[in-house]
């Protein structure tokens, strides 16, 4: 994990401070096998290779030449909640030379048409996200989009494969006249996570989430855009931290204004990480994070009968000796549940094999870019 361009002058830091910051014992175990003269810093903001640090008196630093050419994949690379390793340079800059192994990682597609993962939230505790109540009478398509028990069916996944424990967050509840037909639909689809019904915009209900917010935690924000995750942020906060826009009266949602994934520290002690909205989420499964035993825990009603198959692969398409369709025609599962587990579960046999192609991918480019440099010496 050594950079040659390491200079000897030494970084500060405080071990007390960084506890503060979420440094709990799985890191501190790792921190002798930091480089010499190196110090533990938590990324706090990342834009195009420039990363903001708390934790350590070097503000913000850039991702070292070595540890780039080592990444065998962008999951490789610092995200926002990482601990990393921070040295001082020789031409005075600071440089990331290493990455703590991660607690947690919340990871999806990226968008695009290229098949590659992307670290939306590291080493969090605890993932909402977050849906906006409105009034069904004036709901756009988009809007009942966004509070499809399908869609929270697919985040409560990512969640559950991420390690972090997971919360669903219903927001804008003093416009929506009939909370009690909404918590029904959605703790439906939750099946055992905790349902939070808050107004980031009255205040109201956000005691509930004292739980969630010990210090020393971190606490990540997800979902689509429009569904009020900056006004909740500035909410807890008690600052404006966060730009936040009116919302359309049609149907009650703000404006796309979160652009890049930012921590935040609060003033009771625990941290709070905003994230972009999401127009979609790609499902991303490979032999390291496999997201198979996750869905499993999402859907375990289904998996439970899914064991009972005749075909350990069997889709549940109308394979013989299928248990989740013979469970479907007894009444047993919901007809919806079950076609979304299908769905899912194959998108997630898709994405094991992008998985592989995008790593013999990064591993060419790779090759590439170290025969040019070796060429340019």
């Amino acid at each position: 994990m050594t950079d040659h361009t390491i200079s000897s002058e030494p970084i500060r830091t405080s071990l007390l401070d960084l506890e503060g910051l979420g440094f709990k014992p799985f890191f501190r175990s790792q921190l002798a096998e930091l480089p010499p003269d190196t110090v533990p810093a938590r990324v706090a903001e990342e834009r195009r290779g420039w990363y903001g640090l708390l934790g350590c008196d070097a503000p913000s630093a850039t991702l070292s030449p070595e540890l780039g050419r080592r990444a065998t994949s962008r999951l490789d690379l610092p995200a926002v909640g990482d601990w990393v390793a921070v040295a001082q340079a020789n031409d005075d800059e600071h440089r990331i030379v290493g990455v703590f192994e991660r607690s947690t990682e919340f990871v999806r597609r990226a968008s695009g048409k290229r098949h590659e993962p992307q670290v939306v939230a590291a080493n969090v505790d605890t993932v909402a996200v977050v849906v906006a109540l409105t009034e069904e009478a004036e709901w756009t398509a988009r809007a009942r989009r966004a509070a499809s028990p399908r869609r929270i069916e697919r985040y409560l996944l990512a969640i559950r494969q991420s390690g972090a424990q997971p919360l669903v967050l219903l927001n804008k509840r003093d416009v929506c006249p009939d909370q009690s037909a909404a918590l029904q639909r959605v703790s439906a689809a939750a099946r055992g996570v905790p349902v939070v019904s808050v107004s980031a915009h009255t205040g109201e209900g956000l005691e509930q989430l004292e739980d969630h917010l010990a210090a020393g935690d971190t606490f990540a924000l997800v979902g689509m855009s429009g569904v009020g995750k900056s006004t909740l942020i500035n909410r807890l906060i008690g600052d404006e931290v966060a730009r936040a826009s009116e919302v359309r009266v049609a149907d009650q949602r703000g404006r796309h204004t979160t652009s890049h994934r930012e921590l935040h520290q609060m003033p009771g002690g625990a941290l709070l990480l905003d994230t972009p909205g999401m127009r979609e989420l790609g499902l991303w499964n490979d032999a390291d994070r496999s997201a198979d035993a996750a869905a499993d825990e999402v859907f375990g009603e289904i998996a439970v009968h899914a064991e009972q198959c005749r075909y350990r692969d069997c889709t549940h398409q109308g394979e013989p000796g299928c248990a989740v369709r013979d469970a479907l025609s007894a009444g047993e599962l919901e007809d919806e549940r079950v076609e979304s587990y299908v769905d899912i579960q194959r998108e997630l046999s898709t994405s094991k094999a992008e998985a592989l192609q995008a790593k013999r991918r990064w591993e060419r480019d790779i090759a590439r870019a170290s025969r040019r440099l070796r060429k340019l010496r």
